[in-house]
């Protein structure tokens, strides 16, 4: 209704009555378009085409692209749209098809920011910018570790692996695996049910933030406090 109103007062015969019409269309109509007041079919359609997009680069798009949609309305979405498509000509996305599960997950999280807020085209160049770190790196094997120690080391490492990146994943599991090397896991088999439940919650800091070689110190600190 409002905006047929608005249509109507456009068609006045008056110049002056034109212009002022035109002024408040433009002032009124982004808002109608954000709130829901216009129908689907009085809405202009976007005209960007994204159908031939991969689903992330799409997911990506939308996502970077949502403020203008419900702000300024399907015109500044479409121009929101537009850009990004520009942006993505002549971005190549990665194969990330050789990386592991861990590898791949890390890398995609650690690159989640660029892909949801500033467009497909950053984030390939993310994600081409940690395969190049990657390259250089080993993936240490913490397989021997017993179930403890894995825990304590990823819990230790999780902020490399998913904010830093897998390479800088690996030189945290490093780092983590050298200072253990020195370590010996106290025994604590010879304890209550209780006591091991206690000495595990006064080390649990030391545990998951600091890692198994000071857990280990920690328990034992435990097992001999000084008199």
């Amino acid at each position: 209704m409002i905006v047929q109103r608005l249509v109507m007062m456009s068609n006045s015969k008056s110049a002056v009555g034109q212009a002022r019409a035109t002024r408040r269309i433009k002032r009124v109509l982004p808002l109608c378009l954000a709130f829901g007041l216009v129908p689907l079919s009085a809405q202009t359609r976007p005209a960007a085409d994204l159908s031939g997009l991969r689903q992330d680069e799409r997911e990506s798009i939308e996502a970077v692209c949502s403020g203008s949609k419900h702000q300024g309305g399907s015109i500044a979405f479409d121009r929101c749209l537009q850009k990004q498509l520009s942006k993505l000509r002549g971005s190549i996305p990665p194969d990330l098809s050789s990386l592991d599960q861990d590898e791949h997950q890390s890398m995609e999280t650690a690159c989640s920011a660029d892909k949801y807020l500033v467009g497909p085209a950053a984030y390939n160049r993310c994600l081409e910018k940690q395969l190049h770190k990657l390259a250089g790196s080993t993936r240490p094997d913490i397989s021997g570790l017993s179930q403890d120690e894995r825990q304590s080391i990823e819990a230790v490492c999780s902020t490399e692996k998913y904010e830093l990146g897998p390479a800088a994943h690996n030189r945290c599991l490093q780092k983590q695996l050298n200072k253990l090397a020195g370590s010996t896991r106290p025994d604590i088999s010879g304890l209550s049910q209780d006591e091991r439940q206690s000495i595990e919650a006064i080390c649990s800091t030391d545990k998951y933030f600091f890692g198994p070689a000071a857990y280990n110190r920690c328990l034992q600190t435990q097992l001999n406090p000084e008199r």
